[in-house]
């Protein structure tokens, strides 16, 4: 177990649309991302942030 894992703090961070933990970001053309494991659809904006 990770210092982050100890202390309730996540690596990943969250989906802004759910809050579950991105692991992965899936991009399928310019405008199209998609947050895993969730599977939230995410704007170019939050995509760059994540």
């Amino acid at each position: 177990m990770t210092d982050a894992e100890s202390d309730g703090h996540s690596s990943f961070p969250p989906c802004p649309h759910c809050d579950s933990q991105v692991i992965t970001v899936t991009t399928r053309g310019p405008m199209t991302h998609v947050a895993g494991p969730c599977g939230c659809r995410l704007t170019p904006h939050e995509a760059r942030q994540l």
